[in-house]
């Protein structure tokens, strides 16, 4: 199972709306291997937006010395108002996302592999508050220093704001260890072309088919933005529709976690 989701500058459910496969195996034999090309379209609605970056690269400046402290730069902040109600709305933003998927697999010895090139496409969210401060302090008093970043005087006018999604490169495979239990690894880096990042993941995780059309997943989680942690999901699958929700822990486990991640998949194939 993959990454079930991790820590990005927006929330936002996930909705896939369509994924187009065109078998074209077996290669070679009854027995060869089977190849599949996957389409996937996702329309996402954004639930809650935050961004702090300082201005620096555009002329500021930070001096730490043993004589004192001085700062002169913007700094900027980006935050969706009024995301603590626990419904989901629709208005606060919403874009396009797609995936291109092959997957190669041999059904009699039950190995699969797959490459999936995910995230083309960006998301609009609307009316974000965006404050403009001015920093200019020196001094050799580290509690005076703070105290000027508590007095800012912040400029605040409203935003949309369209983020770039980060495009998202994985690589799975998977194998039956028995009639009920098939083992998943899928490794996952994201190409620093949007506009947050996605460090290294590595997904182990196992489903299993007591009941063939109703897998249940488990597995756990290293690297990313949460370190280790636990995932877990159940599904409806046929031979044309999937229907999944997974969830994780992040960073531990219940009270020890650091975050959590939900996603919901809905497919249909052709």
């Amino acid at each position: 199972m993959g990454h079930p989701g991790g820590q990005t500058s927006h929330r936002g459910l996930l909705l896939r709306l369509q994924q187009l496969q065109l078998a074209l195996g077996p290669l070679g034999s009854i027995d060869g291997a089977v190849v599949t090309l996957g389409l996937g379209g996702r329309y996402l609605w954004s639930q809650g937006y935050a961004r702090v970056r300082s201005l620096v690269a555009d002329g500021g400046s930070i001096r730490i010395s043993p004589d004192g402290y001085s700062a002169s730069f913007d700094i900027e902040t980006l935050v969706t108002q009024d995301v603590d109600s626990v419904i989901p709305t629709f208005d606060r933003g919403s874009g396009l996302a797609g995936d291109l998927m092959v997957r190669v697999e041999w059904p009699t010895s039950g190995l699969a592999f797959e490459g999936m090139l995910a995230n083309i496409g960006k998301i609009k969210v609307f009316d974000v508050e965006r404050r403009i401060a001015r920093l200019d302090v020196v001094t050799s008093n580290l509690d005076e220093f703070a105290d000027s970043l508590d007095a800012l005087d912040w400029v605040t006018d409203t935003v949309d704001v369209e983020v770039n999604l980060p495009r998202l490169v994985r690589f799975s495979a998977s194998g039956w260890a028995n009639r009920i239990l098939q083992l998943d690894v899928s490794t996952s880096l994201g190409l620093n072309t949007g506009d947050y990042d996605l460090p290294l993941a590595v997904d182990l995780g196992t489903t299993w088919r007591f009941v063939r059309a109703f897998p249940l997943r488990v597995g756990v989680v290293v690297g990313g933005h949460g370190g280790f942690g636990y995932t877990g999901g159940v599904a409806v699958e046929t031979g044309n529709f999937l229907l999944q929700l997974a969830g994780g822990s992040l960073g531990g486990l219940f009270g020890n976690a650091t975050g959590a991640a939900g996603r919901l998949d809905l497919g249909f194939y052709f």
